[in-house]
């Protein structure tokens, strides 16, 4: 999925680099590529915040669905230490709001994990 992203990314950017209307609607004159990347990355960080919020979500979904299969193989109780000797060693914070965590980070929190662990069969 993330290879399907940077070839949408690239194809946008092709048809938008050569657009001399846009450059024009900017007050350019001219097309240099420097000017069209930065215009690029102006109009299309709207779109980047939902693709990655979107690409976040469908992470920790392939996350809960990882460790629930570790589970089901029998691996929940060394799956559950492995997980918080990791937290332990990168010492981050562990109380993050909830959709600060979706949106910044791709694997859930040692907490929803561990709760998941506890809610599946």
């Amino acid at each position: 999925i993330s290879q399907a992203q940077i070839f949408m990314l690239f194809y946008v950017f092709s048809q938008f680099i050569n657009n001399k209307a846009l450059y024009e609607s900017f007050g350019f004159t001219t097309m240099p590529v420097l000017i069209g990347l930065f215009l690029f990355q102006s109009i299309y960080a709207p779109v980047e915040t939902v693709t990655t919020f979107l690409m976040n979500v469908l992470s920790r979904k392939h996350e809960f669905e990882a460790d629930a299969y570790a589970k089901k193989l029998g691996f929940g109780a060394q799956l559950r230490s492995g997980l918080i000797k990791i937290q332990l060693k990168n010492l981050t914070n562990i109380n993050n709001d909830d959709w600060y965590s979706k949106y910044h980070f791709s694997h859930p929190p040692l907490p929803e994990r561990l709760n998941a662990l506890e809610k599946t069969e």
